[in-house]
């Protein structure tokens, strides 16, 4: 199956058109929207070929294809549209997270319909069977810098301090994992009634960890994106937040999601609101509001569910951590304080994650391993 996101109506036509003539089925849409939806859809595991317009694709991202990696077959070719000019070649290359995604030219759609009819006849070759998989998203609950402390008998700002260049350390390892998305859970809403002390330190790792760790970011591809009530930091945090993920915006590796002065229980509040906004401006029904319309409001809609959480120093609950985002994630907890966690600890978890069967309400389980 050929599926292409376009809304020009007389372009999906003609290809629809080049394609029935070569009894390749294909499939439009003509939204983003609609294509993320149907990329859960079963029938979307059976496609060979996505087109999708340059405009749409937000190229210096590749937003909609980051979005819909996850549900991609291993074997989907991908091709990027853009208007052509007489010095673009009719078909090149880029690679976006580890796969090659062609850029074809709109005005020789002929050749890149050759180049489909071959696909077809040939059969896409299939991605390594052993390849390990992977969860797109983990979310980490980091705990124990406390009790890492007191079991030291240093101050609670050390525990804090090692804590974070164990977060260094494991950013970058999950980075060259080909870990997707990763979410630490760095500074909770509720962490504001801690020791003005202890706060203030936070607040001054956080300054530190983005003036030093913006470079690195940079080495490892790593994008960056902070998730909670941004606006509850002084002015300087927030302009260094923003200027952090303006700087790595267009890296196409792991992003890196901070969670900072966030509470899942806001964040679904706040959501709320906003859907509540729309609704009294006549810009959406309440019948309308659907899963997908509450992810699409929640702080970082890119992320949608977690499929991993894991959390240190032995409690195991989530405190208020990715609360709507979670509600099918699996769960690990380990009584390693968070500044003893290895990248090889990090392994072991991921481990557990590819050994278990995962149902989401079926009868029929899904294992990873």
């Amino acid at each position: 199956m050929v599926i292409v996101l376009d809304d020009d109506f007389y372009f999906i036509n003609h290809v629809q058109f080049l394609c029935r003539g070569k009894s390749i089925p294909c499939t439009p849409y003509s939204s983003p929207q609609e294509l993320f939806h149907a990329a859960r859809r079963p029938e979307f595991a059976k496609a060979k070929v996505l087109i999708i317009n340059y405009a749409m694709s937000e190229m210096n991202g590749f937003k909609i294809f980051r979005q819909i990696e996850e549900y991609c077959p291993s074997s989907l070719v991908v091709y990027v549209l853009k208007s052509s000019q007489n010095s673009t070649p009719e078909i090149s290359e880029v690679v976006v997270s580890e796969r090659s995604v062609k850029v074809a030219s709109k005005n020789h759609i002929n050749s890149l319909m050759r180049e489909i009819e071959l696909l077809y006849q040939n059969e896409v070759p299939k991605l390594e069977a052993s390849k390990p998989v992977l969860p797109r998203h983990i979310g980490i609950i980091m705990d124990g810098n406390g009790r890492w402390a007191q079991q030291k008998g240093v101050e609670r700002t050390e525990g804090h301090r090692q804590g974070l260049e164990v977060a260094k350390t494991l950013i970058q390892h999950a980075a060259r994992k080909g870990i997707r998305y990763l979410t630490l859970y760095a500074f909770s809403t509720e962490n504001w009634q801690r020791d003005p002390k202890e706060v203030a330190f936070l607040n001054l790792a956080l300054k530190q960890y983005l003036l030093s760790e913006r470079t690195t970011m940079m080495e490892n591809n790593i994008r960056f994106y902070p998730i909670g009530r941004i606006d509850d930091f002084n002015e300087d945090v927030q302009e260094l937040l923003r200027v952090t993920i303006e700087a790595t915006r267009g890296n196409t590796g792991m992003t890196l999601v901070l969670a900072v002065s966030y509470g899942g229980q806001t964040e679904i509040i706040d959501a709320m609101q906003l859907i509540g906004k729309k609704i009294q401006n006549n810009q959406l029904l309440p019948e309308e509001i659907t899963h997908q319309t509450l992810l699409d409001h929640l702080y970082f809609p890119e992320l949608k569910e977690c499929d991993f959480v894991i959390r240190t120093s032995g409690e195991c609950r989530l405190s208020n951590f990715l609360t709507y985002q979670s509600a099918y994630s699996e769960l690990y907890f380990t009584p390693i304080l968070w500044p003893d966690f290895t990248p090889q600890h990090f392994d072991e978890a991921l481990d557990v994650y590819r050994s278990r069967e995962r149902r989401f309400g079926r009868e029929t389980a899904i294992r990873f391993g």
